[in-house]
């Protein structure tokens, strides 16, 4: 019984971890909200980052490959994206590939859920993790191949803005890059340049 006990105290303790961090860099995104506001463009309704961890930061930043951290919707005074609900809401039961693996996961996994997912027009839970394990696939591929030659955060960073991926900021205290999203009228969302978001994610005309 008493193994047991230590468990749960340990996951509970990892759980709280993971929430601080993110707090932290919520806290330091909200102080830089105003000097960074995202615009969705003409017809787009849904915009945000896609926020990826090198895994050389520290702490919970600390991983042996680069991880995702979440995809956020920039609404309310971070952009001009709606937060659209899914259909379904209920929160994820599972710990989706492009997450780290390990202790209090999927309760960061319900945090990201609830904070960022429920304003993402997705179907469910499954449908955003599910999208953003699939747009994080090859940005991801990349900064593991830097990693692997022996970069550094930086080194890291340029090598995904050098495949074209756009870079929205890079939290380099936390050994992080945001690439900037939008997501289509469908519910999709795309990897895509601020200025594109027009063409990439506008309404789609039915002729």
């Amino acid at each position: 019984q008493q193994p047991a006990m230590v468990r749960e105290v340990l996951a509970l303790l990892a759980t709280a971890m993971l929430r601080f961090s993110v707090a932290n860099l919520l806290q330091k995104q909200e102080t830089r909200a105003w000097e960074s506001y995202m615009d969705c463009g003409e017809g787009v309704h849904l915009c945000g980052i896609l926020v990826l961890q090198s895994g050389l930061g520290n702490g919970v930043y600390e991983h042996k490959e680069p991880k995702v951290h979440g995809l956020w919707p920039q609404n309310g005074h971070y952009g001009s994206s709606d937060c659209v609900k899914p259909a379904e809401t209920e929160s994820p039961t599972e710990v989706y590939p492009c997450y780290a693996n390990g202790t209090g996961q999927l309760g960061f996994e319900q945090h990201e859920w609830t904070h960022h997912g429920l304003c993402s027009g997705t179907k469910n839970s499954k449908d955003y993790f599910a999208q953003v394990c699939g747009i994080s696939e090859a940005p991801l591929q990349v900064m593991a191949t830097a990693r692997a030659q022996g970069g550094d955060v930086e080194e890291v960073t340029n090598a995904v803005e050098k495949a074209g991926y756009p870079i929205w900021s890079d939290y380099h205290e936390d050994a992080q890059v945001a690439l900037t999203t939008c997501a289509d009228n469908t519910g999709s969302w795309h990897i895509a340049n601020i200025k594109d978001f027009p063409k990439t994610c506008g309404a789609i005309v039915v002729v």
